[in-house]
Parts: C-alpha cells; structure tokens; sequence
C-alpha cells in the first residue's frame, strides 16, 4: 500500500504582531565593504566618524534619539558561519542598545552578499532549494529560510528613504495565486513607478483586503505618521476601495480608464462609436479637452430611456447611429475578471496597450453618470 503523501500544513490566518520589537530591529546596518571593515571596525575613532557621516547623510538608518549620544559597548561573539567576522555593540543615551553590523554580511550572519548574490537570483527565476544545495552547497533548508527571510524587512521602509517623497497618488490590484494548491490574493500597492507593498491574503473581501493593505499603510506610517496619500487607482472592485478607505480616510479613489472602458463595453457590445469616443477621451492631451470630450460622451450615453427593464441584449439598446436607445443588461462579472468580447469588437488600441509619450496635464475633475467614472486624476509628468 502507497505511503499517504507528506504535506505540509498551512496557516492562512494572518497573525498580530507580537508586541515587543522583532529581533532583526535592534540591529543598525552600517554600508560599508569588506575592506573597510577590516580597516575600521576594531578603531573606535575611525569607526565613530564614519558613523557621524551616515548619521548625518541617512539619517533614517540609525533609531531615534541617536542624535543624543551613544557609546560603543565592545563585540560580540565571533560568527560560527562567518568566521573573523563580529558585531559590535552601541548603547544609546536613553539604555537602549543595538548591533552594528557591516552591509556586507547579510541578516542573521548567514553569508556575505557577494555569495548569496547569484545564488539568489536563480531562486528568483524558479530554481528550487535542491538543485541549489547541489549547486553552492548548505542544504535546502538554509536556502529555504535564506529566502523566506527577505520577506520580513519593510519594503517602504527600505525603500523610500526620505519621507517627504512618499507618493502622493497610488495604484493598487490583487494578483491572483496560487497558494500551497488554492487561490490567493497579492494585494499589490505601486507608487511613482516603485513597488511599495505586496501581501498575500486567502480572500478577496472587505476583510481580508483591509487586512493585506493595511500592511503598506502601516509601513508607510513607519517612515511617515502622518501619511496621507490624495488619490489611488483601482480597478473598480469594491472590496479594494473599501479598504483603502478604511486605511487612509478621505482619500479619493479614481476608477482604472482601461477597466471603465470594459465596463461600457462589456454593457455595449455594438457600440463601437461609443468605443471610440472613449478613447478619444483617453487621448486628451489637456484637461480642456478631457471635460469637452466627456461632456460629448455624457450627453451620448445620459438617454432619458437608458434605464428601461427587459433588454433582452445590449444591441436592442444601439441604434445604426450608434447612440443609446435603450436599458443595458448590467454584467455580472466583478471588475478585475471581465475579458474582452466576441471577434468582431475592436481591440484595446494599440497605442494604449504599448509604451508612448506622457501627455502632461493639469488635475482633471470628472464626474459623469454616464461612464461611473468618478475622482481626481493625477498631472501626467513629462517623458524624459
């Protein structure tokens, strides 16, 4: 009789932060190369004043009140992974004190990173934990751990370094995985072309969302207090606005342009001068023409017979002008999973799927019933 397969059990629950410090935040991370730190790590004067000058030029790497004062509190043992190598330890003016250690050797002493450089970027591409134990040996749980373990640093935190550039304007999705044989969510967060927040939740619901969002803006809050970003892009589903509203109060959140043309076509499937004009409004190069051409789109669709019950199809709605007659049958699909339509309706335009010069523009207000299309949209910078 065959063995019953080992499987490995999975907590999909997220669980609260425990409430003292983890242990990777008492150390403070000084860049410096293999030859320096043979060169200054054992001098206390050469060692205090390259630490003045990246306390004075990154500031967000040292904890507060190193301002006030510190001392140096001698070494600690020397590394078993990483032999000839040792923190040092500091103690700052309030008690408190942390570890020193060289940018270099990476968390938890586990190797240099010249050495788990390559390695690192093959896991990155798929190559499992074996075939890197055959390739740079260790065994599969070090490579395991190694790789579970850049998930625990801030992606804010170490990413943006002054708090004063914080994005003003967001987007957010979910990415639909697979998890250990089922489906989960990467609730993704991008802003000024940097990914700023990315976590995995079992559910796409107010929930589970607020939950997975609630991440970025508890990381963002950790660089910034006050944190409040204007505006954030979605693609209309309901659960994703929701919880961007729970996490920043009064932000305003702006309906993806491409999702709101799949929403007028998927109710208007023979439009297609309907379809048009949504891209012309797309193609504004400034907001005088934005409001004009949605001005024209509004009084188009805006029909004092749009909401009659019955239609039995969107096509008895379209007139050979290709203006609205009558009720749309509404669609049942959520935003993030609607598809394209049948052969014959055109394609997204290809200037707008591929890359192509940014129209700079002011901010555009727009508010139309006809299109659902409600929010701020952020000024386009220059290309260059």
């Amino acid at each position: 009789m065959d063995d019953r397969p080992k499987t490995r059990r999975v907590n999909r629950e997220r669980r609260p932060l425990p409430p003292q410090a983890p242990r990777g935040a008492k150390q403070i991370v000084i860049p410096m190369t293999r030859p320096q730190y043979d060169e200054i790590w054992h001098d206390s004067q050469l060692l205090r004043a390259s630490i003045a000058g990246w306390a004075r030029s990154a500031p967000e790497l040292f904890p507060a009140g190193f301002d006030r004062g510190y001392r140096l509190h001698g070494f600690g043992r020397e590394s078993r992974k990483l032999p000839g190598l040792k923190l040092r330890k500091i103690v700052l003016e309030d008690g408190s004190s942390y570890w020193l250690r060289p940018g270099f050797v990476a968390g938890y002493m586990t190797g240099t990173v010249d050495e788990l450089a390559y390695p690192l970027l093959l896991a990155a591409h798929g190559v499992p934990a074996w075939l890197l134990k055959v390739g740079f040996g260790h065994s599969e749980m070090y490579w395991y751990r190694l790789l579970e373990r850049l998930g625990r640093s801030s992606l804010v935190g170490t990413t943006v370094r002054d708090p004063a550039r914080l994005p003003e304007h967001l987007a957010a999705d979910e990415h639909h995985a697979d998890w250990a044989g089922r489906k989960g969510y990467l609730a993704t967060t991008v802003g000024d072309g940097c990914v700023l927040g990315v976590a995995l939740t079992a559910s796409a619901d107010d929930a589970h969302l607020h939950e997975a969002y609630g991440v970025f803006a508890a990381e963002a809050r950790d660089v910034e207090p006050a944190y409040a970003p204007e505006t954030v892009n979605t693609d209309g589903w309901a659960a994703t606005r929701n919880a961007f509203q729970a996490c920043f109060p009064g932000i305003t959140v702006v309906l993806c342009f491409l999702h709101g043309f799949l929403k007028v076509r998927d109710r208007c499937r023979k439009a297609h001068e309907l379809h048009r004009r949504v891209w012309d409004i797309y193609r504004a190069a400034t907001a005088e023409e934005f409001r004009r051409l949605m001005s024209r789109v509004s009084a188009m669709v805006c029909h004092p017979d749009l909401d009659r019950p019955g239609a039995r199809d969107a096509g008895e709605a379209v007139g050979q002008d290709g203006v609205l007659r009558g009720g749309l049958r509404p669609s049942r699909m959520p935003s993030h999973e609607q598809r394209g339509g049948p052969a014959d309706e055109p394609d997204v335009p290809a200037d707008v799927c591929g890359p192509g010069p940014a129209r700079p523009s002011g901010l555009v207000r727009v508010a139309s019933a006809g299109l659902g299309v409600v929010g701020e949209l952020p000024a386009v910078r220059a290309a260059g």
